[in-house]
């Protein structure tokens, strides 16, 4: 039986654009980054979505393709941050032996880690948050979350020592 070594090329670059990174993705992220950045150095009213596409490497216009306007960039940098944070947060591996305390030690040194990360960032989120309806929304979802893996944590606490768990 003969291989086709032409459909073996072509097969490979299909998965690779099924599961690598496309172009379009590099570059919104390419912009998200030279946004934080900038953030780091320069006031938030002060930037235009000219200047991070500057900063990114690519045109004016490339970067409107992504974002209509800063708000829109603002609101998905902070969607970016926001969602770092937890996942930071989330994914830390609770050894076995872990209690109660220690557990939560770990989430709040994740969660400070992730202040001095994205600090400015989530400065800005806040300031922010009453004024663009969708920042709002992400905040209040991120503050659920931390809610809820705290409830866990003391449901999980309370099976312990043999105490009813919260309800």
């Amino acid at each position: 039986m003969s291989t086709d070594p032409a459909g073996s090329i072509l097969q490979a670059r299909r998965e690779r654009r099924r599961h690598g990174p496309r172009r379009g993705d590099e570059q919104e992220r390419a912009i998200l980054d030279a946004a934080e950045r900038l953030l780091d150095d320069q006031r938030y009213e002060d930037l235009t979505v000219a200047t991070v596409a500057s900063a990114a490497g690519i045109s004016r216009s490339g970067a409107y393709f992504y974002f209509g306007s800063m708000e829109e960039l603002l609101v998905a940098l902070v969607r970016r941050g926001l969602a770092e944070l937890m996942e930071s947060i989330e994914s830390e591996s609770i050894p076995a032996d872990a209690t109660p305390m220690s557990v939560l030690a770990i989430g709040l040194r994740r969660t400070s880690d992730g202040w001095r990360s994205h600090g400015r960032l989530l400065r800005i989120a806040i300031e922010r948050a009453y004024r663009v309806p969708a920042i709002y929304q992400e905040w209040q979802a991120l503050l659920q979350r931390g809610v809820d893996l705290y409830v866990d944590l003391m449901a999980w606490s309370a099976t312990l020592d043999n105490r009813p768990p919260l309800d």
